[in-house]
């Protein structure tokens, strides 16, 4: 059996491999999501194809979404011709319960995967054409903290990241500019709202994004490479929003253990890069504004919502009181879980 299309066929062999497949039609949701797009990730690596794709394809098995994520890469680029295109973007995850039992799931929402350098002028056109969907309400990353680095501590651009202010828009570099220059194809094909939201695990991630986006903007502005207009719309965070996320995800690098695994199961072209394997645990917390409606459709599974208030953000879930903080308590007896913080949303 190969991961690609024409092996999702074979399901009965698949199931007694004891590998469930999507119940709906990847190659379906592929063909829906080029049309009209509407979530598009950068960092395309494990964490993302574990984490993230699981829980869109949790929505896509509910009925909640019917397009998929256009995936983009704008480090190692390599992984897109090496473990999405020549197995029609699916994924195989494999998640490890604290029980010792194992899940294996073949992931079908990776509907495109692109490569976002400026260097390749049909893959930038291509970006392009995303940015500018009307349809389009969500970007998310998985970058790292790094990446959203531009400055050192005294505030001087770093090597990798000089060209992006004084060369402007057209030849951009690091992901903040690369976002930058696209959110400006979006302004001006309409000025469509939209969502970036990083899920990446550092302190105020969706103001360190901001910040590292309209640091580019500014010195374009500066000097004279974008307009008022567009400086006014990026800066307004009811249209161009960037939430705030938190996640907890423990998603370890590929197992040989597991792919040998996988191998017995008679699964072909499965080496270590290209399925992902992750513990069950997992959680992510998002607060503050999300401009263009995406909210709604990721709200029911695994994620909680708080407002912007620094006291409901820091603690949203419900944590059990240290046996030493227990006053009038004895220390055999169960400890009380904490109450719900206010501003706490339920999901």
């Amino acid at each position: 059996m190969y991961l690609n299309y024409d092996g999702l066929k074979q399901r009965e062999d698949w199931e007694k491999a004891g590998i469930r497949l999507p119940s709906y039609d990847p190659g379906q949701m592929t063909e829906r999501t080029k049309k009209e797009p509407v979530w598009i990730h950068f960092g395309i690596g494990n964490i993302f194809r574990v984490f993230v794709g699981s829980i869109a394809d949790e929505l896509a098995e509910k009925g909640l979404i019917d397009k998929g994520i256009i995936c983009a890469e704008t480090f190692d680029d390599e992984i897109v011709d090496a473990i999405y295109r020549p197995f029609d973007n699916l994924s195989l995850n494999v998640i490890l319960h604290g029980n010792g039992d194992v899940d294996r799931k073949v992931i079908g929402v990776f509907s495109e995967a692109i490569k976002a350098k400026c260097a390749d002028k049909e893959q930038w056109e291509r970006l392009k054409e995303v940015f500018c969907s009307p349809s389009l309400q969500m970007v998310t990353m998985t970058i790292t903290e790094k990446g959203y680095a531009l400055k050192d501590e005294n505030g001087n651009w770093y090597g990798f990241a000089r060209k992006d202010p004084e060369e402007g828009p057209e030849t951009v570099s690091s992901a903040p500019a690369v976002y930058a220059a696209m959110l400006k194809e979006r302004f001006e094909a309409g000025a469509f709202p939209l969502a970036l939201v990083s899920m990446d695990n550092c302190s105020h991630n969706g103001e360190t994004l901001r910040n590292a986006v309209l640091s580019v903007v500014q010195e374009w502005h500066r000097d004279g490479k974008v307009s008022d207009a567009f400086l006014a719309y990026i800066s307004d965070e009811n249209i161009v929003a960037f939430p705030w996320t938190m996640i907890d995800k423990i998603t370890p690098r590929p197992s040989e253990a597991i792919a040998a695994d996988l191998e017995a199961r008679a699964i072909r072209s499965t080496g270590r890069r290209r399925f992902g394997a992750s513990a069950h645990r997992r959680r992510q917390t998002s607060r503050g504004i999300f401009s263009s409606g995406r909210r709604e459709a990721i709200r029911w599974r695994g994620f909680r919502w708080s407002s912007r208030r620094k006291s409901s953000f820091r603690r949203p879930f419900r944590r059990r009181t240290p046996w030493g903080n227990c006053p009038g308590r004895n220390r055999r007896s169960a400890p009380r879980a904490a109450p719900r913080r206010e501003g706490y949303l339920p999901p």
